[in-house]
């Protein structure tokens, strides 16, 4: 072993530490990444002048806090050291790999790379994304080899202008820092394809950057951009990918953004702007694939699509009126359609159907009439289907709407007028996991066929329509469900006593897939109102069967769904005590059993659910002494109310008899029932302002939404729309508010 020259064993689920390797005297290339090596790095490994690729990245067991402070590893060309908790400064001796091609040190802490690293005459390609780095050294000019450097999601506030002589520089990534301007001298970069300074806080754009040449892609999204359309990119002859989404900009999309004169954009991303206008007619040129228009200040009618050939279109968020043009009917290449948002009318053309490859069609929240075209049915890659808050819309659902083969991921017809019963072909959709019928007419029952989704069905939502009969026992089947919300219904019977198939309502870990095109909206209600979630996270977990004719005693069992954030069983026919075991659910935020038939004490483990943030069990006949806690006692006075028996903090206080406590009848209290008689004219007065604002905002606003978010690759960043860019590499969370 000791003459051994290459041990390449990545990714091997290899464990251990690497004490033994001081005897691999010859070895040239060791590569032992995504394993789970622990242990400190020895200090011969520094030592090993024979080595030209070392390679030990995300190890997360393996301790390498810092470089030792000299090392005699010159023939190194490859050096990875990626995700190992790196910290500080680099030592001097990297500048000294006169060899070195291929440095990768990123997702660490360090926080400062030494001058010497513009020695590395030889390097290639420098990876030092998420770090901790506040500056880029000047002599970084001195990289003449350089072709990708990538510094995103640091800390830097500028760029050195010496970065403009790394003159075979094809890929510079700049996102996620703290930029306040791009230096006009890297328009001379003419060897740069990529420019990527997203996500940073850029005020203009320098006009230099039209003379790059090779540029093919240029994202400046989620800056402070202000001004007009940056009329310097109609020169950039080479561009194929423009983003500019996320900025401060307004007026008019350019002639030449459309005209087909030259500009040949293959995708253009200026949504959440606040362009005006009308939707220009991009007919002219044939080569867009890729679309977005959303969030800005668009008026008019649709524009025809006559010679178009997207693949994307997004056009929600701006006061665009009429109906779908029929010159659509030829965009069969469409793979995501969304116009929701809009107040766009008529009927819901017929030829969508005939859109073989369309995987995302999003009509929702505009005023569409008219019924639901069978035809849909035909799109079996169609993922997500969203035609939710169209109220002049009504019918049934088509029964072929899941036919066989159907990839149906998302279905979301939300308060609209849709009558009828639920079809039981939903139970084709075997790869649905969010259904949302919530705010319609449908009428019967829960169709038996939904239990065939066990594996697959996370969110199921019929709230606030007209089905009744027994509670469904077959839900408690549904394994991956998360989100369960019947209210609302006439549904009778009692609550089931086993929950132990509910393995979604007991899972810490996200079950949502990271690779999905779209996100997916959901209501829930929280805190006595609806909570709108775009896209389903396991952490946000709920089960409400509120308003509805529910009767019999609350299961003890309800504990086995110990991983549930709100529960929500308000205004049902419930008796006998407050289960004892839901105290049980240490993670509970919300707990709602107002309005119904229980007695009997508040469990004093309820007390010490230090993450409930809203508690009501107001209307029912408890008795006894609220118990003390890090939030019971800290909740109004309103969520205990019409319950002749309780007493304590922020009720009247108790008074010990031989046989209960009691409140205590005092000029205290009366003191307490004069004040809240005092404040009814306030409180009065505020709910009615309160009422005509919120009404005001709806009017002018037609969704006003809370999101509790949780960012898959690790960031969350707060603007108006959500939004995963579909066919980019950036995953990005918005707050509508």
């Amino acid at each position: 072993m000791t003459r051994l020259q290459k041990l390449e064993a990545a990714n091997l689920n290899l464990n251990g530490s690497l004490s033994e390797i001081c005897n691999l005297e010859k070895l040239e290339i060791l590569d032992l990444s995504f394993n789970d090596v622990r242990g400190d790095v020895p200090a011969c490994l520094w030592n090993m002048s024979q080595l030209r690729s070392l390679d030990l990245s995300n190890n997360l067991n393996l301790r390498l806090e810092d470089l030792p402070a000299s090392a005699s590893v010159s023939l190194l060309q490859n050096l990875a050291l990626s995700n190992l908790q790196l910290s500080g400064s680099l030592p001097a001796w990297l500048g000294t790999l006169q060899q070195l091609e291929e440095l990768d040190l990123s997702f660490n802490k360090i926080a400062e790379l030494p001058s010497s690293v513009g020695n590395l005459s030889s390097l290639r390609t420098l990876n030092l994304t998420q770090n901790k780095l506040t500056e880029i050294p000047a002599s970084i000019d001195g990289l003449l080899s350089i072709v990708k450097m990538d510094f995103s999601e640091n800390l830097l506030t500028s760029v050195p202008t010496s970065m403009s002589k790394a003159v075979r520089l094809e890929i510079l990534n700049l996102n996620s820092n703290n930029l306040s301007a791009i230096p006009p001298s890297l328009g001379n970069l003419q060897s740069l394809r990529k420019l990527l300074f997203a996500y940073n806080l850029c005020t203009d754009l320098p006009s230099s950057l039209g003379a790059l040449g090779s540029l093919d892609e240029l994202d400046a999204s989620d800056n402070k951009l202000v001004g007009s359309f940056p009329a310097f990119v109609q020169n950039m002859t080479s561009l194929q990918t423009l983003n500019l989404a996320g900025n401060y900009l307004s007026g008019d999309i350019p002639t030449f953004v459309y005209s087909g004169s030259g500009f040949r954009l293959y995708s253009l991303n200026v949504s959440r702007n606040s362009f005006t206008g009308s939707v220009p007619d991009f007919s002219w040129g044939n080569y867009y694939a890729i679309l977005d228009l959303a969030q800005n200040l668009f008026t008019g009618i649709l524009p025809p699509l006559n010679n178009c050939t997207f693949s994307l279109l997004r056009l929600s968020g701006n006061s665009l009126i009429g109906g779908i043009p029929l010159s659509w009917e030829n965009s069969t290449g469409l793979r995501m359609l969304d116009v929701s948002n809009n107040r766009l009318t008529g009927p819901v053309p017929g030829f969508f159907g005939f859109m073989k490859l369309l995987e995302v069609f999003d009509l929702s929240n505009n005023l569409f009439s008219g019924t639901l075209p069978s035809s849909l049915g035909n799109c079996t890659k169609l993922e997500r289907m969203r035609l939710g808050d169209n109220p002049l819309m009504t019918g049934p659902i088509p029964a072929t709407m899941c036919s066989p083969g159907a990839s149906l991921l998302t279905l979301s017809l939300a308060y609209s007028n849709f009558v009828g019963e639920i079809p039981s072909s939903l139970g084709n959709c075997t790869r649905l996991r969010v259904l949302d019928l919530s705010g319609n007419q449908f009428s019967g029952k829960l169709p038996l066929s939904l239990q065939d989704l066990s594996t697959t069905l996370r969110v199921l939502i019929v709230a606030a329509n007209r089905l009744e009969g027994l509670f469904p026992e077959w839900i408690v089947n549904l394994r991956s469900l998360q989100v369960l919300d019947l209210s609302k219904n006439s549904f009778i019977g009692e609550l089931p006593r086993d929950y132990s198939q509910l393995e979604g309502f007991r899972s810490s870990a996200s079950m949502a897939s990271k690779d999905t095109l779209y996100f997916d909206d959901l209501k829930i209600n929280f805190k006595g109102g609806p909570l709108d979630l775009q896209y389903l996270l396991s952490t946000r977990t709920s089960f409400d069967v509120s308003s509805n004719l529910l009767s019999g005693n609350l299961p003890e069992e309800l504990a086995e769904l110990y991983g549930l954030l709100y529960l929500t069983l308000f205004e049902n026919n419930f008796t006998g005590t407050i289960p004892v075991s839901l105290g049980k659910i240490s993670n509970l935020e919300s707990l709602d059993l107002s309005r119904n038939s229980l007695f009997g004490e508040i469990p004093q483990e309820i007390g010490q659910l230090s993450s409930l943030a809203y508690f009501n069990v107001a209307h029912n006949h408890l008795s006894g002494v609220i118990p003390s806690g890090p939030q019971t006692s800290s909740f109004d006075a309103s969520s205990y109310a019409y319950n002749d028996g309780l007493c304590g903090s922020p009720l009247p206080l108790c008074v010990n008899t031989d046989t209960q406590h009691a409140p205590l009848q005092s000029s205290q209290q009366n003191h307490s029932l004069a004040n809240e008689w005092i404040s009814f004219p306030a409180v009065l007065a505020g709910a009615v302002i309160g009422f005509l604002t919120m009404t005001a905002i709806i009017i002018l606003k037609r969704s006003l939404r809370v999101f509790f978010l949780q960012a898959p690759y690790g960031k969350a960043y707060i603007r108006h729309y959500t939004q995963r860019p579909p066919y980019g590499n950036a995953t990005l969370i918005f707050v509508e508010l």
